[in-house]
């Protein structure tokens, strides 16, 4: 680059006299992304101290289902399409579970769901307007004549085992699911564990959220002794066995648990999800130990096989408790119709649209004098509107027009200003 004369040379390839003008900025061309985190959480959160429950009961339960659906997805054996029923018994369509179901799925990468809502009344739920433009199907039946539906991943109901009278809703329920499937319950009612046992189903996971309990049930099966490997990052004898064991799991059905102890930052979650992939993945079990005080792992210890029963691909042991990690949506502060903030500036989201002007935070929220010696930050009083600032806002004078490089900041309007500097001058 030769400045003095205003020529670039490269391979073969010379430009002089170049300019470069502003384009405008395209709005909206893709949706803004999805923000969450990616953190542990327990499989029966009864025991967290209510100082740790969200004080938004909407938020609540909408985080409380969205951990008992991703662990219902996990355990779907890789399903693309979930297939979901609801019995809503007496409750109004405004307490339906389904919409909810509906967004927290859909919001999964390939994953759409089929929904059915089962009442002798389903007419009457059918008149709710989100849930056609859904795509809920309904079904005028009685689910206590026989099976809601058939080879459902996930059945839907409320205040289910609180009533003495469901026994036989429950068995309906259970003959509505394919092999591995679960019930999802919403109980007024603390649940007892005697009330779950009786129903001869088994807890997966339970959240309390809103005043109410959701129940992530699944049918008691008899489980084979696996095939135990032991994972761990010190070294990679384990690989050769774990191939191995699964070619046997995909060509036998043979179920392969993945035990990984005494090394906390063991990779061994990422490791799951990628062998979820594999042929004979579905078969395979992972039990990671985060807590120094377990005993060695063993099949026939308490601890462990209460939890194995329940068949679940992810088990984690942190801080006293069985749990797993999952993806939990960060508060989002976009849709809040004001932010306090140190520094803002106003300018227009589109060039020459004046309804499009917001206020901006800027990045003198984070301004430290001390790395910055060079410049001084002065403090704003008044900002009259300039003639210039209005033909910039109006997209009659090109930001091109500028002198220097203010064209390339993101704030161009305001040219005059009064008030005080660091030293309060």
């Amino acid at each position: 680059m030769y400045r003095n004369v205003n020529i670039l040379k490269a391979g073969g390839v010379e430009l002089r006299g170049l300019k470069a003008s502003l384009a405008p900025r395209r709005q909206q061309t893709q949706a803004p992304p999805t923000l969450e985190q990616y953190t542990f959480v327990l499989y029966d959160n009864t025991t967290q101290s209510k100082s740790a429950s969200l004080d938004d009961s909407s938020k609540a339960r909408t985080q409380a289902l969205t951990v008992l659906l991703q662990i219902a997805l996990e355990n779907s054996g890789g399903a693309l399409k979930m297939k979901v029923a609801e019995v809503p018994a007496d409750h109004s369509a405004e307490n339906l579970l389904t919409p909810l179901i509906i967004e927290i799925l859909e919001s999964e990468p390939l994953l759409s769901v089929e929904a059915t809502v089962v009442s002798p009344n389903a007419d009457s739920y059918s008149q709710v307007g989100n849930l056609e433009s859904l795509g809920v199907k309904f079904s005028n039946r009685n689910p206590m004549d026989g099976p809601v539906n058939q080879n459902c991943h996930l059945v839907v109901g409320a205040d289910v085992l609180s009533s003495s009278t469901d026994t036989q809703l429950i068995s309906n329920m259970v003959d509505s699911l394919k092999p591995g499937g679960f019930i999802l319950l919403k109980e007024g009612t603390v649940v007892e564990d005697d009330a779950i046992k009786k129903s001869g189903l088994e807890l997966a996971a339970r959240q309390l959220a809103d005043g109410k309990s959701y129940l992530l049930l699944r049918k008691v099966a008899e489980l084979p002794s696996p095939l135990v490997i032991q994972v761990t990052d010190k070294h990679f004898n384990w690989v050769e066995s774990l191939k191995s064991a699964l070619k046997q799991s995909e060509a036998e059905g043979e179920k392969v648990l993945l035990v990984c102890q005494d090394d906390p930052q063991c990779g061994v979650v990422g490791l799951m999800n990628c062998i979820k992939q594999e042929p004979g993945g579905n078969n395979v079990r992972c039990v990671f130990l985060q807590d120094a005080k377990l005993p060695e792992f063993s099949l026939t210890a308490q601890i462990f096989a209460d939890q194995l029963k329940k068949d679940l691909v992810m088990n984690v042991y942190r801080r006293g408790a069985w749990g797993c990690y999952r993806h939990l949506k960060l508060d989002n502060h976009s849709d809040a119709t004001s932010l306090q903030v140190e520094h803002a500036y106003i300018n227009a989201l589109t060039r020459g649209d004046l309804a499009s002007l917001h206020w901006i935070e800027g990045p003198l929220t984070y301004h430290r004098p001390e790395k910055n010696p060079n410049t001084e930050l002065c403090h704003v009083y008044y900002a009259p509107l300039n003639f210039r600032d209005i033909m910039l806002a109006t997209g009659k004078l090109p930001p091109d027009a500028l002198p220097g490089d203010l064209a390339g900041q993101d704030c161009i309007l305001g040219l005059e200003f009064s008030g005080r500097n660091c030293e309060g001058k």
